[in-house]
């Protein structure tokens, strides 16, 4: 176990029958992080652009990118 939470989205539908579409993230995700401290006038767009192809196989999908 870990502590993952869920994200469940629901809808109340008429009916008697349940549909699950479910998306797994993999077993041996990598943690990747890049940290930086940008000008103002420096653009994120292209440090992202820069950034992410350096980081490396490792990803288990779904890939997630946060920015902020």
């Amino acid at each position: 176990k870990d502590n993952t939470p869920a994200v469940i989205h629901y809808s109340i539908v008429p009916g008697n029958t349940v549909e699950v579409d479910v998306a797994a993230k993999g077993g041996g995700s990598e943690n990747k992080s890049k940290m930086a401290m940008l000008n103002p006038s420096d653009s994120i767009v292209d440090w992202v652009l820069k950034t992410v192809p350096t980081m490396g196989a490792g990803w288990c999908p779904p890939g997630m990118l946060g920015i902020g």
